[in-house]
This record gives C-alpha cells, structure tokens and sequence, in this order.
C-alpha cells in the first residue's frame, strides 16, 4: 500500500531535495540511487547522527518552536545518505520545520510519499492495530463480561510487547 502511494522523482546532483528551516514540509524521501549530503546550519546543529542506520531528521528531537534557517556559510555536512535511507519523516509525523537541509551530492532517483498519503496509511495502520487489539481482548476470559466501551479503554490503555523464547516477562513478587 505505501509503495502504490509513493511516487519516482529524478534530482540533479547540487539540487537541494529539502531546506532546513522550511515550514511546507509535504513529502517524506527513500533513496533508490544516488547519494546526498545532511547539511545543518551551525545555529540549528543541536545534534550529529551516531547511527548508521538514523534518517536525516533523527538528528535531534522534534522542535515546535522555529527552526534556523539554512545558512550555507555556517552549514556543516553532518551525515551522508545513499541508497535505501529515508529522510523528511519528523516534519511530516510532527509538523514541524525541516530540522536540516538535504543536498544532492550526485544524480538520485528518490520516492515520494505525500504528507496526505503518509497520514491516510498511518491512521489506517492505527485503526487495524487497535481492531487487532480489541479483537484480542474481547476472548480473554477474565473479560468476557465487560462491555465494548469498556474493552475499548482497556485496549487504550495497553501496550504491545513482544517476546523471545526464554524471556522473563514478570517475577514472582514483582508490583
């Protein structure tokens, strides 16, 4: 379903992709070719990537409050990203400003996905979990005699943890 709903964009090399500072943050990027630089203006650098494996804007917290606009003279190539790395997602999921500039180092060939079609997908994933959900606790026994509204805020309530084999999940003892 997001891959229906993601579209192919060709970007020349130099090409800014994304610019920090930008309110009209409309699409989230998955690179399919190409490489591009993480560029932070040094008055918005509050942190550097430390994973392999972080996006572009995981590089700090979510920030309502304004973001620096880009400042190419005080800019600092933070992280570079190629093939199969995604970036543009916090200002989509928050609405907030794009926290870095994105900058194509060569030729790419990036999917889209549109602020509209990310928010569609993630509500219907939502709904599904939260059906799945109360779906589960409607046959647990010690249940059986609540009513929906009341296995509704149950299922708000909950949280899913999953398990390995072996795992202790609980102690005797424990509150």
């Amino acid at each position: 379903r997001v891959m229906n709903a993601m579209v192919p964009r060709r970007v020349d090399a130099g090409e800014v992709i994304i610019r920090q500072g930008d309110m009209n943050a409309e699409l989230f990027y998955i690179i399919e070719s190409g490489e591009a630089r993480v560029m932070k203006s040094e008055q918005g650098k509050r942190a550097s990537l430390t994973h392999a494996n972080d996006s572009a804007n995981e590089l700090d917290a979510p920030d309502t409050h304004q973001t620096p606009a880009y400042d190419e003279s005080s800019a600092k190539c933070v992280a570079t990203l190629g093939p199969g790395r995604g970036f543009g997602e916090l200002a989509l999921l928050y609405a907030c400003a794009r926290s870095a500039t994105v900058v194509a180092d060569t030729p790419m060939k990036v999917w889209t996905l549109h602020v509209h079609a990310f928010k569609t997908i993630k509500r219907s994933i939502a709904k599904r979990e939260a059906s799945s959900t109360l779906d589960l606790m409607g046959r647990v026994e010690l249940f059986s005699a609540l009513s929906e509204h009341q296995l509704v805020s149950i299922c708000n309530a909950s949280r899913r943890e999953t398990y390995e084999a072996g795992d202790v999940v609980f102690n005797q003892g424990d509150s």
